[in-house]
């Protein structure tokens, strides 16, 4: 009789998934608004000032960044797509760069002089879906013909241009939407020195930094 060995290995435990750090929001509070467009924030020995469509147009960037992060699609899909032209180089762009389009939420098909949009990301205008393809075309037509600029970079910066088409107006952004996501992404806000660094603070929040 010929006698197996056999041996019992415990199985192999999946990997913990990586949380994400949590940002932390310092202590705020909002003092007032002005021209309906500036929300001044006390921020104890600081003060903040944030221009409302620079706020939306970051909020919209990192909610892009978040699905792409996650590579969990959260899109809505169109009744009838929307049909953009373009020329063929600024298809052929568009095509170059489908993986990393498709992960921002958006998905389309393209014809010899167009290319039809079928859903994009929830939390973004329908009526934006026009100019932020628009800013994808030429931005990526353009930067991909730069040998000193990345393939990740040229994206992230079509990408930035395509959030600002896709911010609303400043009416439209309340104080109590922009401020909590602007003071948690930025880091660079609790390095803000009080009163003399707040010009500087306008300024890197209106570029979007």
């Amino acid at each position: 009789v010929e006698h197996v060995k056999v041996e019992i290995t415990s199985p192999v435990p999946p990997e913990p998934k990586r949380e994400e750090p949590v940002r932390e929001i310092p202590p705020y509070r909002i003092v007032g608004e002005a021209f309906n467009s500036y929300v001044f924030i006390d921020l104890g020995e600081k003060m903040l000032v944030v221009d409302k469509h620079a706020a939306h147009e970051r909020i919209i960037f990192e909610q892009f960044k978040k699905i792409m992060d996650k590579g969990e699609q959260a899109s809505q899909m169109l009744m009838l797509p929307v049909k953009i032209s373009f020329t063929r180089e600024e298809i052929a762009a568009l095509e170059s760069y489908r993986a990393e389009i498709e992960s921002a939420g958006f998905t389309f098909e393209s014809e010899e002089n167009a290319v039809n949009v079928q859903s994009f990301p929830i939390g973004i205008e329908a009526s934006a879906i026009t100019d932020i393809f628009g800013e994808f075309a030429t931005g990526l037509l353009t930067d991909s013909a730069s040998v000193d600029i990345t393939r990740q970079f040229a994206f992230e910066k079509a990408l930035y241009q395509a959030s600002c088409k896709a911010a609303m107006a400043e009416a439209a952004v309340t104080p109590e939407l922009a401020v909590p996501v602007l003071v948690s992404v930025l880091p660079e806000v609790s390095r803000i020195s009080p009163i003399v660094e707040s010009t500087r603070a306008e300024q890197e929040l209106s570029s979007g930094r």
